[in-house]
C-alpha cells in the first residue's frame, strides 16, 4: 500500500508526472518542463440560421505547458508542487490551468490550490480517450461540464486522495469559502466534492458526486451525481456513465451545446448518459459512442430540451508522444418546438513533450 497517486490510477490529473529525464534542481528535487500542443481541422454544419462554421482552426483549450517540480523527503514522503498554464497554438489566448502543492506518502495524498474537482477525474474525462476534442463526449456529448461537472478546475481547495485499497480508492476536496454566489461558475466556492472508483483488471467502477452547498440556480441547490463502469476484454472496451444534476447553468456545467447555439441557459435539473465502444488495435483506437442529456424546466426558451449525440472516432498513434485524430460527431437537438441537428466533422494532432 506503498502507493501514493503517483502511480495510482485513482486520478490522472492528481498525478506527479516525474519522468526518468526530469532535471535535477541541485537541492534534491526534480523539476519538468512539460507541455501540449494540439491542433484540430473542424468543420460545422447545423440546421440552426447562424451556426454554421465553414473549416476553421481550434485547439479546444487542449494546449498547455507546465512546471512539475518534487523532491522526496525520507520516511517515504514526498513534497511537490505544479503551476500549469492554457497554451493556444490557434490564437493568443491563454489562462490558469492546475496550481497547488502538496505532500504524499504511504498515507496517500494532500494538496492545497487550485485543481480539477474529485467529480471530474473519478471516470469522467478519465473514461473518454477524446477528451479535450471535438469528439469529447463532455460540452454537449452525454457528459456535463463546467466546475460542477467533467470541465474546468475549482480554486482554492485542499484535497485528499487515498492509497490504493487492493484496487479501491477515493478522493475529497473541498473549498470551503463563504460567497454571494457571484464568482462560483469560476472558481467554485462553497464546493466539496468526492469520488471513489474500484479498479481491478477488466473492472473498472467509479461514482461521484458534488455539492455547491448554499449556491442556487432557479432556486434549486446545485448537486450532482454519478455512476460509471467499463470493462475490459481483449482488445475491446466497453464503458458508460450517468450523471443526475440540479441547479444547473451553462455558467456552472451545463453543456455546451445548448449554450452555443440557443444562448445561455438555467436549468432546474438535467441528466446525462454517456456509452461507448472502443477498439483498441496496436497504434490505433477507435471508438464509437452515444450520449443524451435531458433538462428540466429551462428558463428563458424552453420547458424542456433534449440533446442526442453520436460520435465515430479514431486515433492513431505515430510515436508514444504524437497523435493524429479526426471523427464526426452529430448532436441533435430537441427543444419541445423542433429538432435542430448539427454536424461536426474534425481531424486534428497532438504533440506531448517532457523536458
Amino acid at each position: 500500500m506503498k502507493k501514493n497517486l503517483i502511480a495510482m490510477g485513482v486520478a490522472a490529473a492528481l498525478t506527479a508526472p516525474m519522468a526518468a529525464q526530469a532535471m535535477d534542481a541541485g537541492d534534491g528535487s526534480n523539476v519538468e518542463l512539460y507541455g501540449r500542443f494540439q491542433a484540430e481541422w473542424t468543420n460545422v454544419s447545423s440546421d440552426l440560421e447562424g451556426s454554421n462554421e465553414p473549416l476553421y482552426l481550434n485547439d479546444m483549450d487542449a494546449g498547455k505547458w507546465g512546471i512539475f517540480a518534487s523532491e522526496k523527503l525520507g520516511n517515504g514522503w514526498t513534497a511537490f508542487g505544479r503551476f500549469e498554464w492554457d497554451e493556444h497554438v490557434t490564437d493568443s489566448k491563454d489562462s490558469d490551468r492546475a496550481q497547488y502543492i502538496g505532500v504524499s506518502g504511504d498515507w496517500g495524498l494532500f494538496l492545497a490550490g487550485r485543481h480539477d474537482t474529485p467529480y471530474k477525474i473519478t471516470g469522467g474525462v478519465k473514461a473518454d480517450p477524446f477528451t479535450a476534442t471535438n469528439l469529447e463526449a463532455r460540452r454537449g456529448g452525454g457528459m456535463s461540464s463546467g466546475v460542477f461537472g467533467q470541465g474546468s478546475y475549482a480554486d482554492h481547495v485542499f484535497a485528499y486522495a487515498s492509497p490504493d485499497f487492493n484496487g479501491f480508492s477515493f478522493i475529497a476536496a473541498i473549498n470551503p469559502e463563504n460567497s454571494d454566489g457571484s464568482v462560483y461558475g469560476k472558481d467554485g466556492a462553497n464546493l466539496y466534492s468526492i469520488g471513489a472508483q474500484y479498479k481491478n483488471g477488466p473492472v473498472w467502477v467509479w461514482a461521484g458526486y458534488n455539492d455547491g452547498q448554499d449556491l442556487q440556480v432557479l432556486g434549486e441547490d446545485i448537486k450532482a451525481w454519478k455512476v460509471g463502469g467499463a470493462y475490459t476484454f481483449g482488445n475491446h472496451s466497453i464503458r458508460a456513465q450517468y450523471e443526475d444534476r440540479d441547479g444547473v447553468s451553462t455558467g456552472v456545467g451545463s453543456s455546451s451545446v445548448l449554450g452555443s447555439l440557443y444562448g445561455e441557459i438555467d436549468s432546474e435539473s438535467a441528466d446525462f448518459l454517456w456509452v461507448a465502444y472502443v477498439l483498441t488495435m496496436g497504434n490505433n483506437e477507435l471508438m464509437v459512442s452515444y450520449g443524451d442529456e435531458n433538462y428540466d424546466n429551462i428558463d428563458g426558451y424552453s420547458d424542456d430540451a433534449e440533446v442526442q449525440s453520436y460520435t465515430v472516432a479514431a486515433r492513431h498513434n505515430m510515436s508514444k508522444t504524437f497523435n493524429v485524430f479526426g471523427g464526426w460527431k452529430r448532436y441533435s437537438v430537441d427543444d419541445g418546438d423542433n429538432t435542430d441537428d448539427t454536424d461536426v466533422i474534425t481531424v486534428g494532432m497532438r504533440k506531448d513533450f517532457k523536458i
